[in-house]
């Protein structure tokens, strides 16, 4: 009998631990400003996908879908989901930072394109205070006696605010990215025109630089005979073929006279392209990414 008792015992003890486990309360300061930031970098992501398009906006969109999940888990107010929440908020954090797309738009607001900039950097600051709203909601989980909301709180949402505030007020007074600087205080050969178009001089190489997501000038014009050098300034890859973006559809072509360009992989470094033994105009363009063309004239 007595046995009977304590199994009874053990099988109580046993749902009290689950319904422990599985209860749900109100939802915390902290709680709160983990959904509203979650929300407002689920926005912002969502934007920025809308920004950069199709198909280069896929990782964006399962990003998006993340940050409404784990917002929209945050909101059953289950006692377990705190711990939870803080560690999917440091993966995205991770993930996010150490982007080489991210580093290069942070880094280069101007040549990597102000908008895809500043929603960069409002995503990063709303996960950012997710991820330190999150462990205080777990520290309040397992600490009773911390419940009542820091008096620190308000002035450290306000600090990260201003520093938000402030990269994007010098961000819109700085210079343009290095290279650029480069391209227009570099000494160039005879016949050289800077713009739009450069040309090769009396040299057979003709160097044509690439930003994260597109190329410096849309055309380079070269000699017959001569080569061409592409140079990645940055640590996004790219793929190189011959073709051409039209309308936003990628259009591969072969084109007589153009030396064949397969695939061509570049990753933070150069590749030279040719030699171009036949006059006319051919065209290279990156299938990875979205308008990313560059129109060579042979002559």
């Amino acid at each position: 009998m007595n046995e009977g008792k304590s199994e009874q015992g053990k099988s109580v003890s046993r749902a009290l631990h689950a319904q422990h486990a599985f209860s749900r309360q109100s939802l915390s300061a902290f709680s709160k400003i983990v959904i509203v930031a979650l929300s407002g970098a689920a926005a912002a992501s969502f934007i920025l996908a809308v920004v950069v398009g199709f198909p280069d906006n896929n990782a964006l969109l399962f990003v998006t879908m993340g940050l409404i999940i784990t917002a929209g888990l945050a909101v059953t107010g289950f006692r377990w989901m705190p711990p939870v929440i803080t560690l999917v908020n440091g993966i995205f954090l991770y993930e996010m930072t150490t982007q080489p797309y991210v580093a290069y738009h942070l880094s280069n607001p101007k040549t990597g394109g102000f908008a895809n900039f500043v929603l960069d950097l409002v995503i990063i600051a709303f996960v950012f205070v997710a991820f330190g709203a999150a462990i205080g909601a777990t520290i309040q989980l397992y600490r009773p006696d911390k419940q009542q909301v820091p008096r620190w709180l308000p002035a450290a949402l306000t600090g990260v605010a201003g520093i938000v505030i402030g990269a994007l007020f010098i961000a819109s007074i700085a210079q343009t990215g290095s290279a650029a600087r480069a391209a227009n205080t570099m000494v160039r050969p005879a016949g050289t025109t800077v713009g739009a178009t450069t040309t090769t001089g009396n040299s057979s190489l003709a160097t044509v630089h690439m930003s994260a997501a597109n190329f410096d000038q849309p055309s380079v014009t070269l000699s017959k005979g001569a080569k061409l050098r592409l140079v990645d300034d940055t640590s996004i890859p790219h793929v190189l073929a011959n073709g051409t973006w039209q309308n936003g559809v990628p259009k591969p072509a072969v084109e007589p006279g153009a030396p064949l360009i397969n695939q061509v992989q570049v990753n933070g470094n150069s590749v030279d392209i040719g030699p171009f033994t036949t006059a006319g105009t051919y065209h290279i363009y990156c299938p990875i990414h979205q308008g990313m063309n560059l129109t060579v004239v042979v002559q």
